[in-house]
């Protein structure tokens, strides 16, 4: 697939990897997060999320006001064309997994994300996901 780019002075994204190819409409709309909802705030310790995953979309972004200033972004998105985003690795690395256990699966399937309390910080949670 071709890396598609968005660029400002200080922030800049590529699309990375995608699940399925994208259209040219896609692609602008993905980029820059701005119809996609936040995973953090749709999750809570006490709520999940199922996703009924279409598709997904890899993000390398470069922020320069940022603490870090390049990172990767996850955008899942849903049958009926919601859109969630994260940079959480833990997530990344357990959505990865997921779709490449389920690959050869003609089953219908998605993820569920949850947030789980860290073992390593007290009071803290990380996103996962896992499928359903």
């Amino acid at each position: 697939m071709a890396k598609t780019n968005t660029t400002t002075s200080d922030y800049s994204s590529e699309i990375i990897e995608s699940m399925k190819p994208l259209t040219g409409k896609e692609k602008v709309r993905y980029k820059d997060l701005t119809a996609s909802k936040k995973l953090d705030e749709e999750v809570t310790e006490d709520t999940t999320l199922l996703v009924a995953l279409a598709n997904y979309i890899k993000l390398h972004v470069h922020n320069s006001k940022s603490e870090n200033p390049d990172y990767d972004v996850m955008i899942v998105i849903d049958k009926e064309g919601n859109s969630y985003y994260t940079s959480s690795e833990t997530f990344m690395r357990a959505l990865e997994s997921v779709i490449n256990d389920m690959k050869d699966e003609t089953e219908e399937w998605g993820i569920e994300v949850v947030k789980k309390p860290s073992s390593n910080f007290k009071g803290k949670f990380f996103l996962t996901c896992t499928v359903y």
